[in-house]
């Protein structure tokens, strides 16, 4: 861009405008960050899809991975924060399906209060509600993968519209881009009570952050003040 600024006469302001707009606008030319968000309602529809015992199951972690983008994790927010005694934290963890990290969001290992994400329709089961049942287990798996040697009574079901969310920075894509993120649910199943794990697969739409929206309206505010230059460059040299 140096070059550009010391170009000779009146083409030297509106190519340099030209450069930097082109600089924030296009999507591969830098990094930005993106939100990424969904409900309880979206995550029970891809546990539809993936577990035959969803109707039956309480999921109480929840791991998901990007897939097909280069990308930095950034922040993360829980569905259920605290100060609440039955809170779910979200984090980055090791990913304890394979390589590298994910994000995580689940139930804490001490937590004597527990609030779990179920199918709102048919949590009974063989007539019995499964609220206020407590489970623990041995200690393996290990947490968050598995329950936890606390005793956590189940008193809640998280709610439908509760929103998980976390943003990706380090991305080259265009917003409203759908990334699909690779996941595994631990779940507790109350037929045995046994629990295990299962795989599925969550797409969703990238949404800008603030400071990417700011360089991205940036870059077209410089090519409408490049093209108002140039425009009236081109009625100077005219008289």
């Amino acid at each position: 861009m140096s070059m550009l600024l010391f170009l000779p006469g009146p083409r030297r302001l509106p190519w340099a405008f030209v450069l930097v707009a082109l600089l924030c606008v296009a999507p591969s030319a830098h990094a930005t960050t993106f939100l990424f968000s969904f409900t309880t309602t979206q995550l029970l529809s891809a546990a539809q899809s993936a577990d035959p015992h969803w109707n039956d199951d309480g999921y109480f972690a929840i791991f998901l991975r990007p897939t097909g983008v280069t990308y930095t994790y950034d922040t993360e927010t829980s569905p259920k924060p605290t100060p609440a005694a039955d809170d779910w934290q979200a984090t980055i963890a090791a990913n304890p399906f394979g390589n590298g990290q994910e994000l995580e969001f689940g139930k804490e290992n001490s937590q004597s209060l527990v609030t779990v994400v179920a199918n709102d329709t048919s949590w009974t089961n063989t007539g019995m509600s499964n609220l206020n049942v407590s489970y623990s287990d041995t200690g393996t798996p290990a947490q968050p993968v598995g329950w936890g040697t606390t005793s956590g009574r189940i008193d809640s079901r998280m709610s439908a519209s509760s929103l998980f969310s976390f943003t990706l920075r380090g991305m080259s894509i265009s917003p409203g881009t759908q990334v699909t993120f690779a996941g595994h649910a631990s779940e507790i199943y109350f037929c045995t009570p046994a629990e295990t794990s299962f795989a599925f697969t969550l797409t969703l739409t990238a949404v800008p952050e603030p400071d990417t929206i700011a360089m991205l309206g940036l870059g077209a505010l410089l090519l409408l003040l490049a093209g108002g230059v140039r425009q009236r460059t081109r009625k100077t040299a005219a008289r």
